[in-house]
Formats: structure tokens, C-alpha cells, sequence
């Protein structure tokens, strides 16, 4: 389908939202996703691929990320992109309810829920940065990164991993502001990051798991900061990850035009 005038350059899946708003009518709860578009829109459809709503305008440049927000009051999105902006949304009204002040510098390429209203967003200024998207004012900013910050995975309630350009992952303590372990192994750009938990042998084994630009991917143990494994049959730049924990199966897309299953 023909989904935006430009290209389409993110997703967010959100759960059990309801689409009535007449809070007398029985609610109409269903699985739809979010994408946002370099023409500068955000749109809602439903997993069928139908067309709901539209927000016109949402961003004044490239939009390149979209995040659902779990757990609030209300179905809650944040989205972020060239403009520099961070806005949150409630997708029960037609315009944005909460303009973040502008503090970087540069792109927003990632954002991620920390907690309820503690919002993450990782730049190409090289920064992270804390929020609260209540109201939203930056709490703090995370400093470590010697190019663009590209992807953000989430660890637990006060620990994230960062990675970009610079070609390393790092492991934040948000509440300590500080960088905990640098992981290096990557020779290109780190385009995309996930954070997993299996169990082996009966042991819960915490997983980062990263995709590179230098066509690999690497599965990093967390507790004990190593590269345990590195997969290396994707041809071109490897952009997006995803992980069905029921089956431990990872799924991988590239620029060679293939996505692969892995078992892990």
C-alpha cells in the first residue's frame, strides 16, 4: 500500500488501543502501529492495513523515530526526528500535548520508555538525554559517545545501552549518570540494538544484541560485558532487529534485501 508521500522511516506497535472516544460507548480495544515518514507526518493504521488517522505537519522535517509509551492513562506515543524536537502525543486528540524543550543540538534518532514518564533520546550531537515527558524538561544529559548516537536499548528501570557511529556500545547507569562498560568489537556504524533475556541451563542470561553496518552482528553477554557469538551471512548493512522469545528465534533485515532467521 502506498502509506506516505515520502519515505517510511519508523514503526511503533501499540497494544489495546481504544478508538472510541465517546467515553459512553463500549470500548473498541485493537492492536494498530504507528509510522512516521520523511514528508513529515504520523500515521495510525490497524494490523489489517487500514488507514485511521493522520497527524499533518506532526514534525518541519524528517520524522525519524516514533516510540509508544505503555502504561499511562492514555495511548501515548513520543516521536522525534531532524527537527530536533521531542513531542508527545495522546492519540485521543488531534495535536501534540507536549512540546519537549529543545536541547540537542542535532537529529533525534532513538527513543525509548525508561519508566512511566522517563523518556530517553539518543542524538547524532553525540548525546543522551533523561526526560520527563509530563512536562517536558530534560533531567539529564549522558556524555560518552564520539559521533552520532543511533540506537537505544532498554536494561532494566535504571540501566540502558547506547550505540551509533562511533562504532562501540556503552552500558549507562541513567540514575548515576555514568558509563558502566564500553563494549568494542563493531567496525562500522552500530545501526540497531535490542536487549533480551533467555534461559540456558536453567540460568536467566541477559542478551545485547547488536546489527552493524560492518554486516555483522554480534550477541553480547551483559553481566560479564563479552561478545559470545558473532553472525556473519548478511552481505550489505544490517538496519533492524526483532526477537520472538517464545521460540528464542532472531530476525534480522539488511541491505542485501534478505531477512534471516537465527536460532540463538
Amino acid at each position: 500500500m502506498n502509506a506516505h508521500e515520502n519515505n517510511v522511516s519508523c514503526f511503533t506497535y501499540m497494544d489495546n488501543y481504544n478508538l472510541e472516544k465517546n467515553i459512553n460507548e463500549k470500548p473498541n480495544k485493537f492492536k494498530c502501529f504507528l509510522s512516521g515518514s520523511w514528508d513529515g507526518t504520523i500515521k495510525l493504521w490497524d494490523t489489517n492495513g487500514k488507514f485511521l488517522k493522520i497527524y499533518k505537519k506532526a514534525h518541519n522535517d524528517y520524522i525519524l523515530v516514533v516510540q509508544c509509551l505503555k502504561n499511562l492513562e492514555y495511548p501515548g506515543f513520543v516521536s522525534g526526528g531532524k527537527d530536533r524536537i521531542i513531542k508527545l502525543w495522546n492519540l485521543n486528540e488531534d495535536q501534540c500535548i507536549q512540546k519537549f524543550d529543545i536541547k540537542h543540538d542535532d537529529s533525534i534518532w532513538s527513543l525509548v520508555q525508561l519508566r512511566k514518564f522517563a523518556v530517553i533520546s539518543g542524538s547524532a550531537d553525540k548525546t543522551i538525554q533523561v526526560w520527563n515527558a509530563k512536562n517536558g524538561k530534560c533531567l539529564a544529559t549522558l556524555k560518552g559517545h564520539q559521533n552520532s548516537v543511533r540506537c537505544i536499548a532498554v536494561i532494566d528501570n535504571v540501566t540502558i545501552a547506547s550505540a551509533g557511529n562511533d562504532h562501540v556500545i556503552k552500558i549507562w547507569n541513567v540514575e548515576k549518570q555514568t558509563c558502566e562498560t564500553t563494549l568494542i568489537g563493531h567496525t562500522k556504524q552500530v545501526l540497531c540494538l535490542i536487549y533480551e533475556e533467555i534461559f540456558e541451563n536453567n540460568n536467566q542470561v541477559k542478551l545485547l544484541i547488536s546489527g552493524s553496518a560492518d554486516k555483522l552482528i554480534k550477541i553480547w553477554d551483559v553481566s560479564i560485558g563479552i561478545c559470545r557469538s558473532t553472525l556473519e551471512f548478511h552481505k550489505d548493512w544490517i538496519n533492524c532487529l526483532a526477537f520472538d522469545k517464545t521460540k528464542n528465534i532472531l530476525m534480522s533485515g539488511s541491505d542485501d534485501k534478505t531477512i534471516k532467521f537465527w536460532k540463538i
